[in-house]
């Protein structure tokens, strides 16, 4: 492994990386679904409630950071 292969590693990771975190707040939301929908699942709840009280949670969450 030469400087110029790992330099390119680097270079392919941060691109990566910036694009995740540009696009956080879908993923995010695609995770709570996904999320709700185990939650759901393994306490028989409907799953519709489970993730409206999850995106309640986060938006709490995200209100507290902004303090």
């Amino acid at each position: 492994m030469g400087k110029e292969y790992l330099d390119e590693k680097l270079k392919e990771m941060y691109t990566l990386y910036y694009t995740a975190k540009s696009n956080a707040a879908g993923l995010r939301k695609i995770f709570l679904h996904t999320l709700a929908e185990a939650w759901a699942e393994k306490r028989n709840q409907i799953k519709a409630r489970v993730y409206k009280n999850s995106l309640w949670v986060e938006n709490q969450r995200a209100t507290a950071k902004k303090l």
